[in-house]
């Protein structure tokens, strides 16, 4: 009976202490229960006539804030309404969490969300759509291995395309191997065999397929899936690549100009032969090479000529310290769908004139806002 009074007691304790803490307002600046009593009976305000709303008085010990640093506080809570970002930032004492949520907040408004900086080339995230299908399968006692890749991932229907294997043992030794590739488009369909031939005096094999003219026919846009087999290890493995059509393409015309805002716009003229949604992305180099930022956008295209206007923000060219003039190193063009159908990388090199950096915009993107 005991221990069943203790656990009473202990529940009523609990309860009590949720109730002061639901019904007691909880602000930064009120005192210790027992401080802020005392304080709020000796310095009570006067009765109010009726008809006059009371206001609500905090008490603060004299020692916690200062009436300048109070008066701020208060300001900052007004005027930061319902936006957490402005509560967290009117916070007085902030956090390690409240200071890691600002900065990352910080580097996501920097720059508008359809700009990106990186700073290695192999870091370019144009470049990072076109990385080759490479894959390798280990057997199960890990004696073999089968490497299957391709030389690209994007092509049009009038290139050719070259899928490569090897055969390598436990110490990665490449070996002599029995191999066959099997076509599959739009992942069920079946639309031949494939052999693959060693190159002379190696064990490298490969094989090339002509879109123009497969078994007497080209190949359509879409998605294929070569699927290859060693026979010899039972090792089986795939390599993916898309199949765009040319309906849009660049006529090699490009101009520039600065913004009012102060950023810098680079356009492309493109021509569009069928009316789809596109999306285009690329990628800003300094004179010197070193990498910028991207650009990015998706809209939906009628056919015929048009500019396509290429915006990179002020506050990332500043970020890289170099002045104009700048390149456009890479350009990305795709027919937005499933799969995307990308178009081979377009490698302009295009050159713009020479800019000092106070001739653009300096300004973080939300500061512009």
């Amino acid at each position: 009976m005991v221990w069943r009074r203790r656990l009473l007691f202990v529940l009523v304790l609990c309860l009590v202490s949720v109730g002061i803490w639901y019904f007691v307002p909880s602000t930064p600046d009120t005192a210790k229960p027992g401080i802020a009593s005392a304080h709020s009976a000796k310095h009570a305000p006067a009765p109010h006539t009726s008809g006059q709303p009371s206001p609500t008085v905090a008490s603060t010990p004299a020692n916690e804030f200062t009436p300048s640093a109070k008066v701020q506080d208060s300001q900052s809570r007004v005027t930061a309404g319902h936006n957490p970002i402005a509560r967290i930032r009117a916070i007085q004492e902030k956090t390690a969490l409240h200071q890691s949520v600002l900065a990352d907040h910080d580097q996501h408004t920097r720059y508008p969300s359809h700009n990106r900086r990186f700073d290695t080339a192999k870091a370019d995230p144009t470049l990072a759509h076109y990385g080759v299908d490479e894959r390798v399968t280990l057997s199960d006692d890990k004696s073999h291995a089968l490497k299957v890749f391709s030389d690209q991932k994007y092509y049009l229907p009038t290139q050719q395309v070259r899928i490569s294997a090897q055969l390598m043992d436990a110490y990665g030794n490449v070996q002599p191997a029995q191999l066959q590739g099997q076509l599959i488009y739009n992942e069920d369909i079946t639309l031949g065999y494939l052999d693959f031939e060693a190159e002379t005096g190696t064990f490298d094999y490969s094989t090339t397929l002509s879109l123009a003219d497969f078994n007497r026919r080209p190949l359509p846009a879409g998605l294929y899936k070569v699927l290859i087999v060693e026979n010899t290890s039972q090792l089986l493995d795939a390599v993916a690549f898309v199949v765009s059509e040319p309906v849009i393409e660049t006529t090699g015309e490009f101009r520039e100009s600065l913004t009012p805002e102060g950023d810098l716009r680079i356009e492309v003229e493109v021509e569009v032969r069928e009316a789809h949604r596109f999306y285009a992305q690329a990628s800003l180099y300094s004179f010197s090479d070193a990498p910028i930022g991207t650009t990015q956008f998706s809209h939906a295209l009628q056919p015929g000529r048009h500019w396509l206007a290429l915006d990179f923000h002020g506050r990332m060219i500043h970020d890289n310290k170099e002045p104009g003039p700048y390149r456009l190193k890479h350009l990305s063009l795709a027919k937005v769908g499933v799969p995307m159908e990308r178009i081979p990388l377009i490698s302009p090199e295009f050159e713009t004139q020479s800019y000092a950096l106070d001739q653009l915009n300096n300004q973080r993107y939300e500061e512009a806002l």
